[in-house]
């Protein structure tokens, strides 16, 4: 039942997958309005789990049905995406060393990798996991030399208040 829900809020999840904004960096992804999630490298899922998933997303105009197959570790996330038919849409690598993806020339190109990870982060890793990705929009300003994001430290007031969910 569990994993029933799962499958369903990701489904909800990737049905509002959002474009990028002009702020994202790799490795992050804006969730809400005023809200940026910083994928952690490595991944940090608590648990080896395989994931299959078929799943109904709108993207702008686009709106597609495919198949989600997620093998998930602490140290690494694979993805691939399978139209219903079976040619592959997506291949998508999360690793201590970064987020690679090969895509079909059919995915737009504004739906960036960390976007549908981003997603699959909120469905599926526990929510201190979530909550500590999770920083105000315009606080991700520059890069370390790893090329990874680095964001500022959350204020105490936007730890209390939490982010708003754009309308």
């Amino acid at each position: 039942m569990r994993l029933k829900i799962a499958g369903l809020a990701m489904l909800c999840a990737l049905a509002g997958c959002s474009g990028p904004a002009s702020h994202d960096l790799p490795g992050t992804a804006t969730i809400a309005r005023d809200t940026v999630l910083v994928l952690p490298m490595p991944p940090a899922f608590p648990a080896q789990r395989q994931f299959d998933h078929i799943v109904s997303a709108r993207f702008g105009r686009h709106e597609m049905l495919f198949e989600s197959l997620a093998d998930m570790g602490p140290d690494k996330v694979m993805v691939t995406i399978t139209a219903p038919n079976g040619p592959r849409l997506a291949t998508i690598d999360w690793t201590k060393d970064g987020i690679k993806g090969d895509r079909a020339a059919t995915i737009p190109g504004r739906l960036r990798d960390e976007n549908l990870l981003a997603d699959m982060m909120l469905v599926f890793w526990p929510a201190k996991a979530i909550e500590a990705a999770m920083r105000p929009a315009g606080s991700v300003a520059s890069r370390r030399r790893s090329g990874r994001p680095e964001a500022t430290p959350r204020s105490a007031a936007y730890a209390q208040a939490g982010p708003s969910v754009a309308a």
